[in-house]
């Protein structure tokens, strides 16, 4: 069967910035907290904000250079590249969570099998079913924010203190571990093209929606640190989870199963996402199922003898000092060369 050509799609605002929100937080939600915390501190949350506002300045310049940004087609494998890596962590990530908390009894094959048949279904639809799955979850980041209020009593505020003492290691530790709530952020410059031409984003829409994204995970950290104490969260990777788990809610009894659930469908979206960042942005052709099934199947392998022999933190650190080059380094080089080759 021959792939569909599809008539150009666009994007809608609304979807572009979900798309965005999904991409970055999707996976690395879980044990954001953990990782910041346990590298900053008290402090954590703070050098979190910091590094938030920076990413805030990378995506101001992102819509200024546009025009500029014009990769070729080397440099359009390399992103698609960088984009399977991430697709490959995410991916080992999910499943072993899943294993850990939900899925204890159930093979990882399993598990990717059928996180496979979803990924395979909305990447060889219309552009609209992928782009319109971020649309889906936002009631649930409203939920989440809700449902930690409930423990509002059990707040210990002495927890943030002191805010004094902050060292450069913490500084530094802190500001690295935050880069995974950024991963994929340059995916705006290859969205931006496929925008109306008269409905381009403006640098007021950019900041709100990074207020709103930054905000949205401090509040995460900053609740972690006021129910836990430093030493608690040290020894707890999933300490939101523990946070979920302890609140009582009368009609149901494992509120932590219920979010975890939910989260692993946050993350199959934000993989699928990634997909469609490899397979679908600089091509007109819908994928056939089983031409896409076949390019999945050699990384969902990859991932599945990966979880049974390394250690999954190990990617972990080498997926975040490739966003330093893929987010900064890449794109920057990718402008530069073509402004002067077109002063030339």
């Amino acid at each position: 069967m021959n792939a569909q050509i599809e008539t150009k799609w666009n994007i809608t605002k609304v979807q572009l910035f979900m798309f965005l929100f999904v991409l970055q937080s999707g996976t690395t939600f879980i044990n954001l907290q953990y990782r910041v915390v346990n590298a900053g501190n008290q402090h954590g949350w703070l050098i979190f904000l910091g590094v938030t506002a920076i990413h805030l300045l990378i995506l101001i310049a992102y819509i200024k250079i546009e025009k500029w940004f014009k990769p070729n087609r080397f440099e359009v494998a390399i992103f698609k590249l960088y984009w399977l890596f991430l697709l490959f962590v995410f991916l080992s990530k999910v499943v072993f969570v899943s294993q850990l908390w939900v899925f204890q009894e159930t093979p990882s094959w399993v598990i990717l099998l059928m996180i496979g048949i979803v990924f395979v279904y909305a990447l060889t639809a219309q552009a609209a079913v992928p782009l319109n799955l971020p649309i889906l979850l936002a009631p649930f980041f409203v939920i989440l924010i809700g449902t930690l209020f409930l423990s509002w009593k059990e707040l210990n505020w002495l927890n943030l203190l002191p805010l004094s003492g902050l060292t450069g290691k913490e500084t530094f530790d802190a500001g690295f571990q935050s880069l995974s709530a950024f991963n994929g952020m340059e995916a705006l410059l290859f969205l931006q093209p496929f925008l109306n031409q008269t409905n381009k984003i403006r640098v007021r829409e950019v900041v709100i929606f990074k207020v709103i994204f930054g905000l949205f995970l401090t509040m995460t950290i900053v609740f972690t640190l006021l129910l836990f104490s430093l030493q608690e969260i040290k020894v707890v990777p999933f300490a939101l989870m523990y946070l979920l788990k302890s609140q009582e809610v009368t009609f149901i009894e494992r509120l932590d199963l219920i979010f975890m659930c939910l989260w692993i469908s946050w993350s199959i979206v934000s993989i699928i996402l990634y997909g469609f960042l490899i397979f679908r942005t600089t091509s007109v052709k819908i994928p056939t199922i089983r031409g896409l099934s076949l390019k999945i199947i050699p990384i969902f392998i990859l991932a599945s003898f990966f979880l049974n022999r390394f250690d999954i933190t190990e990617l972990h650190n080498g997926m975040l000092f490739l966003s330093l080059v893929f987010t900064v380094v890449f794109p920057a080089f990718i402008c530069l060369r073509e402004k002067v080759m077109k002063r030339a």
